[in-house]
């Protein structure tokens, strides 16, 4: 039995954008690309990767503060 998953690829053509489409387009505080004429738009990041990422700058900072 084959399994088909859908794709970018899958995109009619009908429905894919141009790249003046969408640099025309309101943009939003989200991330969003146009791939492949697909608008793709990120999922916001969660709170584990903020607090990451707040740890990462914390780290760097502290460290660049000792070593100028």
């Amino acid at each position: 039995m084959a399994v088909h998953s859908q794709t970018l690829f899958d995109t009619p053509a009908h429905a894919r954008m141009h790249a003046q489409a969408y640099l025309d387009s309101p943009q939003s505080r989200h991330k969003s690309d146009l791939i492949e004429g697909v608008f793709v738009m990120a999922s916001p990041a969660s709170w584990e990767h903020e607090q990451i990422v707040a740890l990462i700058i914390s780290t760097m900072s502290n460290f660049v503060s000792v070593h100028p």
